[in-house]
């Protein structure tokens, strides 16, 4: 099987080189590397001219968010198959290798991803299948052959669990359009954890495998973890949503509306106690309004109004 990669990166010169220094050496060797660099102003077009590899394809773009520059690269791409890296990423020698062999032992796939690990200054996960609740291996896999699986009923799932991540997975291109994956109106919005409407819309319309191997570093960098956590939160929650309203006569989704229901509920819940923490009154008061009622949010909402009650009479 011939794979196209699609690198998407603005600013990352040095890590970079370090993510096509991991792809370049697969032992299922890349067809086609395409680099979409999104207007970056740091060493990247020098970094990736030092690489003297035929397969390589380097365009640069004028900045648009990762999104997009993604889908320019998916666009271009001549091969059936993509896989997906960023830029901070690594992948494992044997990654395109294990995704060629799940791709063999199921029929008429549309997605394939890896297990993956994170590294880097804020990294916690060595596995991140083995962090799957209880069950979730076991209602979600319909069939089994060794160290790959076949998904079943994998939209209902992911609303509760993402094991897929974009650095990890690979698609067939003609799947892609055929069932709409790129979200023009989410692309406009700068959302945390885009790519998570793709992986739904694929959950949803196609056929998905995977593997319990580890193929994939993902690079987790010292950040600000409840501004980052919300961000991703708000991002899923908005395209939850956007996947409601798109596909509401789509048969999985009006069998599964509570479970979408109460997964946007979920994540509310969790976004109010992300803005709680970082004692963010008004957008935690937003959420509120939004969630069904709770005694202890209500008392979380007279702290915090208290709290900016002080802090501006001090002022």
């Amino acid at each position: 099987m011939k794979f196209t990669v699609v690198i998407p990166t603005f600013n990352r010169a040095q890590l970079l080189k370090k993510c096509i220094d991991s792809i370049v050496v697969q032992t299922h060797p890349a067809d086609e590397i395409i680099i979409i660099d999104d207007g970056s102003d740091d060493e990247t077009e020098q970094i990736i001219s030092s690489f003297q590899i035929r397969q390589i394809k380097y365009i640069r773009q004028q900045n648009t968010g990762q999104m997009i520059a993604r889908f320019n690269g998916i666009n271009m791409a001549s091969n059936k198959w993509i896989a997906l890296c960023d830029s901070d990423d690594i992948w494992e020698p044997n990654h395109l290798e294990v995704l060629n062999n799940v791709i063999k032992s199921y029929s008429d796939l549309d997605l394939v991803y890896s297990n993956f690990y994170e590294f880097g200054s804020a990294s916690t996960l060595e596995n991140k299948l083995q962090t799957a609740p209880a069950q979730w291996l076991e209602k979600s896999i319909a069939a089994r052959e060794n160290n790959t699986f076949f998904h079943q009923d994998l939209f209902k799932h992911l609303l509760y669990f993402t094991p897929i991540f974009q650095s990890c997975l690979a698609f067939n291109k003609e799947s892609y359009f055929e069932f709409s994956a790129f979200s023009e109106e989410i692309s406009k919005q700068n959302l945390g954890a885009e790519d998570f409407y793709s992986i739904l819309i694929f959950a949803l319309k196609g056929k998905v495998a995977g593997t319990f191997k580890k193929t994939v570093g993902i690079r987790k960098h010292m950040a600000n973890h409840s501004a980052s956590a919300a961000f991703s939160m708000e991002g899923e929650i908005t395209i939850i949503q956007q996947i409601l309203k798109e596909n509401n006569r789509h048969p999985v989704v009006i069998d599964c509306l509570e479970e979408i229901n109460n997964a946007i509920i979920q994540r509310q819940r969790a976004l109010s106690y992300l803005y709680y923490e970082a004692r963010d009154y008004k957008r935690f008061n937003a959420v509120l309004r939004a969630i069904p009622f709770e005694f202890k949010n209500m008392i979380k909402k007279c702290h915090l109004h208290l709290l900016s009650y002080f802090i501006s009479d001090k002022q």
